[in-house]
């Protein structure tokens, strides 16, 4: 804890600088703070980058050990030179260094204000897992934006609402958990109708049932549970929206969800190491989140992307006290946009491509995201589907059957699945009884097991 001559004030937005601030206070705040030109934003995060990193300096291990830390925050302090081209000349914090640090990364000391510290973990495909703390602003901050994602979509509270994520033990019931309401902080914010939520480990049958008893309005759950439920069965009646999230929409999935079901799409874009990072309006555009996080989408020479040029996604959070992460490269790439028509300002995401180990590599070595990668559900069999590279020529095809296959119906899969990929790949099939969800639910359709190596857009 910190003492009170340790006061530390936030400098923006003025929202989230004003001591304890309420929830509607923020929520009002971030109304107004959305409509701020490009420039003015950008100068509102200056402000509070500098002194975030003015804190890391003083209070954190690794960036006390850091020259670049201290002789950027010096430079920045004294005004030297162009404040976004001294952050764009800092090192980037990659998921290993922030695994290999640890508690390195962590403040030795935090104000009172931030107080209580709590702890997110995250382990992805690796398994291994990254810890970062949060603090009372940061958990206030992932409030308003939950709140404000419901507002933009103007849903009605007293609506049903239903989940299909990943659950701990003992809550997987497979009939389904109920809750009277929709669970904080929403609960917290209006009174809101029932919700339910199911265990993604289960099977579709079980899912299936779910829906049918429970029948929401609408349905949160991964991009991958949306596409099975469309092949599975009917829509349940009362449903207008699906909301997706952890995993990349593609558009194919999108049209698929509004024909065949009629329903709305909604998006959020997030990472528990840095909470939300972008979420989708009505009009479609998918707007960073400014007042909470710095988002740099960098091309391979580590520039920023230009409006339709993708790269490798930074993310710094500006107020994280606890655990600041400096110009974070969380593994994603992603596609600027540009204005969307619902005159919201801040900056826009075309789309989330992916993970750096989503990427394929050809056989001539240039590398690209596969796409329309489920033709091969052309062939009745097939009920579930991951590519895997294992070589940069070959491809192993684990599918879930429901029959055996033919000598013809794998020739077709081999042809239809390199007809998808773009290239002469050696396509292995291997029949498998289940392809295992990542540790907090997450399914990738295609993996990589190359080394990885940055992406360079042919």
């Amino acid at each position: 804890m910190m003492g009170a001559g340790d006061a530390y004030a936030a400098a923006w937005p003025a929202a989230l600088a004003r001591p304890a601030a309420a929830l509607s206070d923020v929520l009002a705040g971030f109304a107004h703070t959305e409509t701020l030109s490009p420039g003015a934003c950008a100068a509102g995060q200056a402000l509070q980058l500098a002194r975030l990193l003015a804190w890391a300096r003083a209070q954190v291990p690794y960036y006390q050990d850091s020259s670049w830390a201290a002789e950027a925050s010096d430079k920045i302090a004294r005004g030297s030179g162009d404040f976004w081209d001294l952050w764009r000349g800092l090192p980037l914090l990659s998921k290993p260094t922030l695994r290999a640090e640890g508690a390195r990364l962590n403040a030795a000391r935090v104000p009172e204000s931030e107080c209580p510290l709590g702890l997110t973990r995250t382990s992805g495909s690796t398994g291994i897992p990254v810890e970062v703390s949060t603090t009372a602003r940061t958990r206030l901050i992932w409030d308003a934006l939950t709140i404000r994602e419901h507002l933009w979509r103007g849903r009605d509270f007293a609506s049903r609402l239903g989940a299909i994520r990943y659950l701990a033990e003992p809550a997987r019931n497979p009939a389904g958990i109920m809750g009277a309401n929709w669970g904080p902080p929403v609960a917290g914010y209006t009174r809101t109708g029932p919700a339910s939520a199911i265990h993604v480990g289960l099977t579709a049958e079980h899912w299936l049932r779910w829906l049918a008893n429970f029948n929401p309005h609408q349905l949160l759950t991964y991009p991958s549970v949306a596409e099975a439920l469309l092949d599975a069965g009917d829509k349940p009646p009362a449903l207008t929206e699906v909301r997706l999230f952890s995993e990349p929409v593609s558009a194919a999935l999108e049209q698929r969800l509004t024909k065949e079901w009629g329903v709305t799409v909604a998006e959020t874009y997030s990472a528990n190491e840095t909470g939300y990072i972008a979420l989708r309006c009505v009009y479609g555009g998918l707007h960073v989140q400014s007042e909470s996080v710095l988002v740099e989408i960098l091309d391979d020479n580590g520039r920023p992307c230009a409006e339709g040029q993708s790269g490798r996604v930074v993310v710094t959070p500006l107020h994280n006290l606890a655990t600041p992460l400096i110009r974070y490269d969380i593994g994603d790439y992603a596609t600027v946009g540009g204005d969307c028509p619902c005159g919201r300002k801040l900056p826009v995401i075309r789309e989330v491509l992916g993970r750096v180990r989503n990427l394929a590599t050809a056989p001539d070595g240039g590398r690209f995201w596969p796409v329309e990668l489920a033709r091969i559900r052309k062939v009745q069999a097939v009920r579930q589907f991951q590519y895997v590279q294992t070589a940069q020529d070959k491809i192993t095809l684990r599918l879930v059957l429901g029959q055996a296959l033919t000598e013809d119906e794998r020739e077709e899969i081999a042809r239809l699945a390199r007809v998808s990929l773009g290239h002469p790949f050696v396509i292995e099939i291997q029949s498998v009884a289940s392809i295992e969800r990542g540790p907090t639910g997450k399914f990738e359709e295609f993996l990589s097991l190359l080394e990885a190596k940055p992406w360079t857009r042919g």
